[in-house]
Formats: C-alpha cells, sequence, structure tokens
C-alpha cells in the first residue's frame, strides 16, 4: 500500500501514468504455495494485480 498512494507524486512531475500492481514477496509465496487471493491479501491493492488473481484462483 506504501508504494501505491505515492503513484501519483511519482507520475505528475515526469508527466507519466504508471498503474503497475505492488504486490508483496509474502503475497507472492501464499499463492505460490496454493494460497487463494483472500488468504494473500489481494482484494486490498488500489491497482489490482489481475494475472496473479487468476493463478490464485486456480
Amino acid at each position: 500500500m506504501n508504494v501505491e498512494i505515492y503513484k501519483e507524486k511519482i507520475n505528475k512531475p515526469y508527466g507519466t501514468i504508471v498503474n503497475l500492481p505492488v504486490t508483496d514477496y509474502s503475497q507472492l509465496m501464499i499463492v505460490a504455495f496454493g494460497g487463494n487471493a483472500k488468504e494473500a491479501g489481494l482484494e486490498g491493492q488500489s491497482i489490482k494485480a489481475e494475472k496473479l488473481e487468476k493463478i490464485a484462483i486456480r
């Protein structure tokens, strides 16, 4: 969340539109070991990691 909330401050001075999802290592590990999106806390992201969510659903 910390990185996601500063995207506007990063984009504005450079005139960019960067909307990359930010995931923590722990979230990736939960999904890698078979956890679902809710267990990994993916629903709380402001920029959705859609591909990771699809993997987590399987």
